[in-house]
């Protein structure tokens, strides 16, 4: 407050004390105290961004305001034609760049007046970049992983636009993805269909332990916690016209997130409801598209086995790339807030996972009375070495090919799977009679076979 202050001071003739300056700050208005870290941000839209950012900086250095560029959704849409009035979204063929109408030669078009006036103007901008980082593991061993970095970058005008430009080229797909896959997963949840079961699942990130009054060795050696949960959607036995949202979640001090993981989870919930007599006829799973837990060879392969593991149909449905935020996130923050809140207030101590499901069934349950309700929260425990990671009937399997393309998978038999690019729950989809509403957006159903041919080996 007090920079602002000064700032205005000096860029006006007002003459105002701090305190009366303070005492007319927007409600809306935050202090830097209580400003957040912004994380977990798509790197492909912040890409966009910073360099957005920087045009827009030379431009009005330029003093060439007018040209500035809009935000990401604006400028993806300067390289694409006009949206599809019904679906709210521009054609396929745009978004692959198959269009001979637009493309970014459209962005480029609007660019070149400024590049032959700014062309070898030096500026600098900031782009997200993985790299290659390696270290040595407890055993001595040099592991190399990638790691996203933010890079500052210097060169001329030429290259940012270069830059930005090549980014556009698959920047209106992943927009239209993201988009259209919540939309989809908005409306099941929004009306789920009868005997329909809707599940959506993430791991968290891994509770951090932590004490109040802590001693000051304590500090490195805290434990981390599993947060699983399964958000799921049904119709309520009770009300059929009411869609029931149940929480499942998994606790555990088992730290390895991976696919093994997410099938004994899922599977546990399945099975807490059927023994409960839900009626379920169709499974949908919808997450984010992690390869080593939910969009990956070992997932896909556990697929075609669902229907022998339940006899119930089931599909794996994907939120767009680095956008699978959705309710599970929401509950891993519940879940995370109030305990540490319960810690710092010595309403307990919270050292183990088995303390953190015991503070989760006896806070945060819902209801807490056993009391009809149509919003449920409930925990489960699962300690280490419960999860089966051992199941050599489901390995030696492959992979989909172009898997990161792909937003909807199907179960059929062992090792026997279906794919298309989107997903979709018009009538014709649900019902699975007629045609499909928006099939030149979504595309029809591919079979594939998970098998190894011997000469594949």
């Amino acid at each position: 407050m007090k920079e602002a202050w000064v700032q205005f001071k000096e860029e006006t003739s007002t003459s105002i004390s701090y305190s009366k300056f303070c005492c007319f700050r927007p409600k809306h208005t935050k202090c830097m105290a209580k400003d957040r870290f912004k994380t977990c941000c798509c790197e492909y839209c912040e890409n966009i961004t910073l360099k957005k950012k920087a045009v827009n900086s030379v431009l009005q250095t330029a003093g060439h305001g007018e040209m500035f560029l809009g935000s990401k959704f604006a400028i993806a849409d300067m390289t694409c034609c006009a949206p599809n009035p019904v679906l709210h979204l521009h054609n396929k063929a745009c978004i692959d760049r198959e269009c001979e109408n637009c493309g970014i030669s459209k962005f480029h078009e609007v660019m070149v007046p400024m590049l032959d006036n700014l062309s070898d103007t030096q500026t600098t901008w900031s782009a997200w970049r993985s790299e290659k980082s390696t270290y040595k593991n407890k055993q001595g061993t040099e592991v190399t992983t990638n790691k996203q970095v933010l890079v500052k970058i210097d060169g001329p005008f030429s290259q940012l636009i270069a830059e930005l430009e090549e980014d556009l080229h698959t920047f209106a797909w992943h927009l239209a993805n993201y988009q259209w896959q919540q939309r989809q997963f908005d409306k099941l949840t929004r009306d789920v269909p009868t005997r329909w079961l809707v599940m959506c699942m993430d791991y968290g990130e891994n509770f951090t332990c932590a004490y109040q009054d802590e001693a000051q060795g304590a500090h490195w050696s805290r434990q981390q916690i599993t947060i699983h949960p399964v958000v799921c959607y049904y119709r309520c036995p009770d009300h059929p016209e009411v869609t029931t949202q149940e929480t499942f979640c998994f606790i555990s001090n088992d730290l390895k997130h991976d696919s093994h993981g997410v099938q004994h989870f899922q599977q546990q919930a399945l099975q807490t409801l059927l023994e409960r007599g839900i009626n379920v006829t169709q499974i949908i799973h919808f997450s984010d598209g992690c390869p080593s837990q939910y969009k990956g060879k070992a997932s896909f392969i556990d697929l075609s086995f669902a229907k022998d593991d339940t006899g119930i149909p089931t599909e794996k449905h994907f939120f767009g790339s680095r956008h699978g935020k959705g309710p599970c996130d929401r509950e891993i923050g519940v879940v995370k807030r109030l305990a540490r809140q319960a810690v710092l207030r010595r309403k307990c101590i919270i050292a183990t996972a088995q303390d953190l499901y015991e503070y989760g069934c006896s806070s945060l349950t819902k209801p807490a009375d056993n009391s009809h309700s149509h919003t449920c929260r409930q925990f489960f425990f699962v300690r280490e070495g419960t999860i089966v990671r051992d199941r050599p009937d489901r390995t030696g399997g492959k992979g989909i090919p172009g898997t990161r393309k792909l937003h909807c998978v199907r179960g059929h038999s062992p090792f026997i799977v279906s794919y298309k690019e989107r997903s979709c729950f018009c009538e014709a989809c649900v019902t699975l009679e007629g045609e499909c509403t928006n099939k030149s957006f979504v595309e029809d159903w591919k079979e594939v076979s998970l098998k190894v041919n011997r000469r594949q080996k």
